[in-house]
């Protein structure tokens, strides 16, 4: 007991686990009767843990002559208390069977009982002696007998009334025991909203001492901003309690005695009694529970964002694109209420200009003056970022010092908590992204944790971008350049190729193909296509200069050929080479080919007009040499052959006869050529075959006739 306790060492009370209330019932020889004593003290170091019902050790209560039942019950009290400020105890209301004084239905019982007795032994004396009596024996008898059932009835009664009270008492104890055992705080009040009753842990939970909570207005547990709402649903609830009405889960502020407040769940239920509507309120504080949620909702809502962006990431084309659907991403699956995205400016005040933003704006940004020097103007969370090269959080816009040049505006629109993640794009390229939240202290160390990896995520993204554009831009120089080298090669008349001798590759360009008679990759180019094309006068020539350059006699050659397309058409070309060694030995061998036909057809008509020119020179000047006109005609053929440089030529005349003969007056050149033409197969009748020739036509008609392929025409 609590002597015995005081009396033992330290060591012994730190063992102290738990308080329990325990309940007996005392078997008597007249029956089973319940009594409660006044309240009890025990330590109950002896007794059982209170996570569990068990077997008491009773002997450490003084049950003053009471003998306990084998199975008395166990409640466990609200969880494990801990002694180290002191000893602690609970309560205890032991029910032990007592000596109970006799009541007014037992005396009724005894006296019936006492009166149909003594009857009883009336009747027999009667009987026994054969005295006579004025009353029949039988009468007697049945008098007594009536007594008797009398006495049964009452007895009866009064034993169920007992039973029926001690089971009320029982019952009323094992309601407030398992109140008392309620993990939740437990208020009961009535219509009027009076707390009627309060547990322990209601009390300890809304800081009030024990039965401090008794008596007073429910409302007074509510902050006086919620307490209309709370007074409209306790109505409510009030109205709909003629049922059994429950209401589970209900969320709601609640104020402790000192002030605080805390975010409470409610569990109500309507308790109809005789003496009324009893309303009982099971309290418990979830604010731990709430800030765990939110900050899982959060968690969450950063992990949903992350998804997204990396999906916008695969997507986007530009960085001005992936930027503003980062910062669209932010406000609709982050949940805040403002994002911008900067770039830190390398001008003389060190500005940041922002390129992309989302959500709640209202002309903020054309209002924001932020840097990033040292300045106050960048001692802010977008200036300290992209300074530190870490994140900051102002978890309190209202109460950071250092949000107080841009307070009014940020407070004005809403914005209560800020976040501000570097993104060290490249050595002379930062940015920040910059994050509001509606709410103080938004952002959790979890979140923060995502946040970083989405900036992480977003730089990697804008350098996969930049990567790309810069490599699309060097592809787009790239194709321009080649587009121009083409279109001035075509300008040019020149074609480019490269012989890889180790991988036996060849390239051509395009106008390449074009000077060698063939479309653009129609062909696989090769050494074998060059030569194929080649005039066959000048294949070998050009065979045995190529083979030089690859067996290294030669570092460079130039080559002038012709080249014949596949419709006979014969093309010039210069072709210059080069050879590259690795290992003394040729590796690769590039050049350009240029196809110079119109040059050497220009060089050519001028050669022939100068030769033009020397015969008739000469002619005039045979002219005034000739003795006759025969001398001056053969002159003339001597001339052309000579001095011309022509194969062969005559000058014929026309015969006077039916047959139009054409006569030989002169000749000179390859002797081969005199006899066809001297042999008279030559006419000048337009209806004979051999007067269709040049000679025949020309005799004709007096003009000039030229046949520029003798194959062919």
């Amino acid at each position: 007991d609590l002597e015995d306790f005081r009396r033992a060492p330290p060591e012994s009370r730190i063992q102290i686990k738990s308080l329990i209330r325990i309940t007996y019932s005392v078997e008597r020889k007249k029956g089973v009767v319940g009594s409660r004593l006044g309240i009890r003290y025990a330590p109950l170091s002896q007794y059982v843990a209170a996570d569990r019902p068990g077997r008491g050790d009773v002997h450490a209560l003084r049950d003053r002559g009471a003998s306990p039942l084998k199975n008395p019950r166990v409640y466990p009290l609200n969880g494990i208390r801990s002694l180290a400020s002191g000893p602690r105890f609970v309560k205890t209301r032991p029910t032990f069977a007592m000596p109970t004084p006799t009541s007014s239905s037992q005396a009724i019982v005894r006296g019936s009982a006492l009166i149909a007795a003594l009857l009883l032994l009336l009747a027999l004396a009667m009987r026994w002696q054969h005295e006579p009596v004025r009353l029949h024996p039988s009468a007697v008898l049945f008098v007594a007998l009536g007594f008797a059932t009398f006495a049964a009835l009452v007895w009866a009664a009064g034993r169920r009334m007992r039973r029926l009270e001690s089971d009320k008492q029982e019952l009323a104890h094992d309601y407030r025991t398992i109140l008392d055992a309620a993990p939740e705080g437990v208020i009961v009040f009535d219509r009027a909203g009076v707390i009627t009753l309060a547990t322990d842990r209601a009390e300890e939970l809304f800081g009030y001492a024990p039965g401090e909570l008794a008596g007073i207005p429910l409302e007074r547990l509510v902050p006086e901003r919620v307490r209309d709402k709370h007074l409209r649903r306790r109505n409510d609830f009030i109205c709909q309690a003629s049922g059994n009405a429950v209401v589970q889960g209900e969320r709601m502020l609640a104020r402790r005695k000192d002030g605080s407040e805390f975010l409470a769940c409610l569990n109500i239920g309507a308790r109809h009694t005789a003496a009324g509507t009893a309303m009982t309120l099971f309290v418990a504080d979830i604010s731990q529970h709430a800030r765990r949620e939110a900050e899982l909702n959060r968690i969450n809502r950063a992990l949903r964002l992350l998804s997204e962006a990396s999906q916008v990431m695969r997507k986007a084309d530009s960085q001005i694109e992936l930027l503003q659907e980062i910062c669209r991403i932010v406000i609709e699956a982050g949940g805040y209420r403002f994002a911008f995205i900067g770039y830190a400016e390398n001008d003389a005040a060190r500005s940041v200009h922002p390129v992309a933003w989302g959500g709640f704006e209202d002309g903020y940004l054309s209002e924001l003056r932020v840097t990033w020097d040292d300045s106050p103007s960048g001692r802010g969370a977008a200036g300290g970022a992209i300074r530190g090269g870490r994140r900051v959080v102002v978890r309190s816009i209202a109460r950071d010092p250092s949000m107080a040049p841009w307070r009014g505006m940020l407070l004005q629109r809403g914005y209560a908590s800020v976040a501000a993640f570097p993104l060290p794009i490249e050595a002379t390229l930062r940015a920040v992204l910059v994050i509001y939240a509606a709410s103080e202290d938004a952002f959790g160390k979890e979140e923060c944790r995502l946040l970083d990896d989405l900036a992480a995520d977003i730089v990697h993204g804008i350098g996969a971008l930049r990567a790309t554009e810069s490599r699309r831009h060097s592809e787009t120089a790239l194709r321009r350049s080649e587009a121009l080298l083409d279109r001035s090669q075509q300008i040019a008349h020149v074609g480019s190729w490269e012989w890889d001798l180790v991988n036996q590759a060849v390239r051509w360009s395009d106008q390449l193909y074009r000077i060698f008679g063939y479309e653009p990759d129609e062909i696989e180019p090769s050494k074998d296509a060059v030569i194929a094309r080649t005039h066959p006068d000048d294949r070998e020539r050009v065979a045995r200069e190529i083979r030089g350059l690859v067996q290294g006699e030669s570092s460079s050659q130039e080559i002038d050929h012709r080249v014949v397309w596949e419709d006979g058409l014969v093309r010039h070309v210069h072709m210059q080479c080069e050879a590259e060694f690795r290992d003394g030995r040729p590796a690769r061998i590039v050049g350009s080919v240029q196809d110079v036909t119109a040059q050497v057809r220009r060089e050519m008509e001028l050669q022939r007009t100068n030769r033009a020119l020397r015969m008739l020179s000469a002619v005039s000047q045979a002219t005034r040499q000739a003795a006759s006109e025969a001398d001056l005609l053969q002159r003339a053929c001597d001339i052309v052959v000579v001095t011309g440089g022509y194969h062969f030529a005559w000058i014929a005349g026309k015969e006077p006869g039916p047959e139009k003969r054409v006569a030989h007056l002169a000749s000179a050149g390859h002797p081969g050529m005199l006899e066809p033409v001297g042999s008279g197969i030559v006419n000048w009748d337009e209806n004979h075959p051999y007067g269709q020739g040049p000679v025949g036509r020309a005799l004709r008609s007096g003009r000039p006739c030229i046949v520029r392929d003798a194959q062919t025409d």
